[in-house]
């Protein structure tokens, strides 16, 4: 009868020990899922936002070029002509847009791509000086689209872990 007894302790204490591990690998694969999910969720929302900011800002790069290239055409002309306004109010419409992306996924951006979005818009007001000709402002403000626009792309490549 001991022997009896001793061998149903040892079964129970087996299943205790087994039922105990399995419940704690089920906790430990759940924390993992979770972390997994959180993780790439967030590389999505981080993904989606670059995505729409350098999406509006490349369309505002395509913008300024063409004003530039406008004024160099014919600059009296271009400046009263309703295809600079069109463009201007085009070029404007997007950058808003890209602003509103910015702030309304700032949490989602990595310090350094908000950094140099903001050295963008400081840049850009610097070149929206009054005392510049409409051909000067037109000019540095392509120029200055043609550089970071590329540069912001390839930091969101990098973060994101998008092969260049």
């Amino acid at each position: 009868m001991a022997l009896e007894i001793t061998a149903a302790l040892i079964g129970l204490a087996g299943a205790l020990i087994g039922g105990g591990i399995s419940s704690l690998t089920s906790v430990v694969i759940a924390r993992g899922e979770r972390e997994k999910y959180r993780h790439e969720r967030s590389w999505d929302l981080r993904r989606e936002a670059y995505t729409r900011i350098i999406g509006a800002l490349d369309r505002s790069r395509a913008i300024t070029a063409h004003i530039a290239d406008g004024y160099n055409d014919d600059p009296h002309n271009w400046y009263k002509s309703k295809a600079n306004e069109n463009a201007c109010a085009q070029m404007v419409e997007h950058f808003h847009a890209a602003r509103s992306e910015f702030h309304a996924s700032k949490l989602m951006l990595s310090d350094d791509f908000s950094s140099l979005y903001e050295q963008m818009n400081r840049s850009l007001a610097e070149v929206d000086n009054p005392n510049l000709a409409p051909p000067e402002r037109a000019d540095a403000t392509a120029k200055l689209m043609k550089e970071l626009v590329p540069r912001m792309e390839a930091m969101a490549k990098r973060e994101l872990g998008v092969k260049l």
